[in-house]
């Protein structure tokens, strides 16, 4: 049996929801090389990525990402912290991972996961927009994600939000309750100490 640490929260298991890219999923780093193969360069430090000296280059954009979830899911690498603390988090209660992915990717994507985490796990397609909703009515106890505006919208229905601090989410106003983490290992540390509620860290 594998062990747990529910009684860190009175017995409770907690219900996590982890997004992908960018909180597990490094598709930034694959994207980075993808068009540095190509003789471009992304900039990065938006969420809405371009390619420098490219105008309108959203669509090469979309069709990398479609390649490489359609064609080349296996050279998308997690990110290092996902590889151990998902495991970890995994013993505090069962894990839901909601993706703004098309659904024509699940199958990779499943498969992806399957690869790097030896756990039970739910996955569902939400769009940016639907995430903090779904995330609300399904009464998780954290949701974590790297997109600043979906981590301002579930904040502001009373979600517990964390943010996973990356180029793209920086210096922009963020919502009071949304808390700042380095990674999933902050995440993890915070649920398992039963200390984790939003408090106003934004930067």
């Amino acid at each position: 049996m594998v062990e747990t640490f529910y009684s860190f929260q009175g017995g409770k298991a907690l219900k996590i929801a982890l997004d992908l890219d960018g909180v597990v999923a490094n598709l930034h780093d694959r994207l980075v090389t993808f068009f540095n193969e190509k003789g471009m360069h992304l900039n990065d430090d938006r969420y809405d990525l371009s390619i420098r000296g490219v105008k309108e280059s959203g669509d090469l954009i979309q069709a990398a990402i479609h390649h490489i979830f359609d064609q080349d899911m296996s050279s998308v690498q997690p990110y290092e912290d996902a590889l151990f603390f998902i495991k970890e988090l995994d013993r505090l209660g069962p894990i839901t991972f909601p993706t703004a992915r098309n659904p024509a990717y699940n199958y990779n994507t499943i498969d992806w996961l399957n690869k790097y985490f030896d756990i039970s796990f739910s996955f569902t397609n939400k769009s940016s927009v639907d995430k903090p909703k779904f995330i609300k009515d399904e009464g998780f106890d954290v949701f974590v994600e790297d997109r600043l505006r979906t981590a301002n919208h579930a904040a502001a229905l009373g979600v517990p939000v964390c943010l996973v601090t990356r180029p793209w989410n920086l210096y922009r106003p963020t919502h009071p309750a949304v808390r700042r983490v380095e990674g999933l290992g902050t995440v993890f540390s915070l649920l398992a100490a039963g200390k984790f509620g939003g408090d106003g860290d934004g930067i």
